[in-house]
């Protein structure tokens, strides 16, 4: 565990050919490739994880594993070392590991960092959609929320950010929360976009909301929504009485959730300084719950846009 630590690469082989037990674990307890996640050492776990580390074992202090605990740290780091963490997460993840408990500050970040092919193998490893809370924003020293109860989905902060291409693909999948399907947020959202003049992203939403979504649709992300996200999400998914298809749409494991066709550029994640502004002043937005607080009891044809026009 010392020479894990320290990285000495030829020290671990020795070990390793002379027959020490990969999956060992140490007094906290930790295995040798948990370390080498937790120090950053991606020749350690690519090294390890050849030599048949156990990739899914769990640390004791967040119940995190290997590629969650990378996720976690390619989202935190400066982009001298992003590229490097993106390739051993993305390495990590196709060797089957779950990314279940993957943080929704981490997929917030990825989002600002459009990450899109690392994000489309989290959500195909396990990551679910849901709201990210005032409490996760405030876990970085440059997000300052004063709002009490503020939150915002995965899609509706890609659409904050310009993120149209992520936020097709989340709309495309069904990665949605009950919030989503919720017309005053579509408000919210356009003002939001009209001011930052994200004329794509205004398009997008007024063709998806310019109509109610279909039952099926909703089903799927009320079902979503009552299980939760979290380690026991799948076996909860596996034990409903539904048929396969369904299963497989709300565990992400379709096709159409790995595409993996863009390379996204690697930008510095204090970009979503830009943004925070907006999520502070969310509910300062005169919009009435008794006026308009259900897609499907308010008519588009009442609302004036003309207001988000001048």
């Amino acid at each position: 565990m010392r020479n894990m630590t320290l990285n000495k690469k030829d020290a671990i082989l020795y070990l390793l050919d002379a027959g020490c037990n990969i999956n060992h674990q140490n007094n906290d307890p930790q295995t040798a490739i948990i370390i080498a996640a937790e120090n950053s050492k991606t020749e350690m776990l690519t090294l390890l994880s050849e030599r048949g580390a156990d990739l899914n074992v769990r640390n004791s202090v967040n119940h995190k594993n290997v590629a969650e605990i990378m996720a976690d740290k390619t989202a935190s780091s400066s982009s001298y070392v992003k590229r490097e963490f993106i390739i051993c997460t993305e390495n990590l993840l196709k060797k089957v590991v779950s990314a279940a408990n993957v943080t929704q500050y981490c997929i917030l970040i990825l989002i600002v960092d459009n990450q899109f092919n690392l994000i489309q193998r989290l959500i195909f490893a396990g990551a679910s959609p849901s709201e990210i809370s005032q409490s996760v924003l405030n876990t970085c020293n440059y997000f300052y929320i004063s709002t009490v109860g503020l939150t915002v989905s995965p899609f509706r902060f890609a659409l904050m950010n310009d993120k149209l291409q992520l936020a097709q693909y989340f709309s495309s999948i069904c990665f949605l929360t009950p919030s989503d399907c919720s017309y005053q947020q579509y408000i919210i959202c356009r003002e939001h976009l009209t001011k930052k003049n994200f004329s794509k992203c205004v398009e997008f939403v007024d063709d998806l909301y310019s109509q109610p979504m279909s039952l099926e649709r909703l089903a799927l992300i009320t079902v979503s929504s009552l299980i939760g996200p979290g380690l026991t999400r799948e076996d909860k998914v596996k034990g409903l009485p539904l048929p396969t298809k369904f299963k497989d749409q709300r565990l992400f494991k379709t096709e159409s959730t790995l595409i993996l066709d863009t390379e996204c550029e690697v930008i510095e994640s204090t970009e979503v300084m830009d943004y925070i502004p907006f999520l502070i002043n969310l509910n300062n937005y005169d919009v009435s719950d008794s006026e308009m607080s259900d897609y499907y009891g308010y008519e588009p044809d009442d609302f004036d846009y003309s207001v988000y026009d001048s």
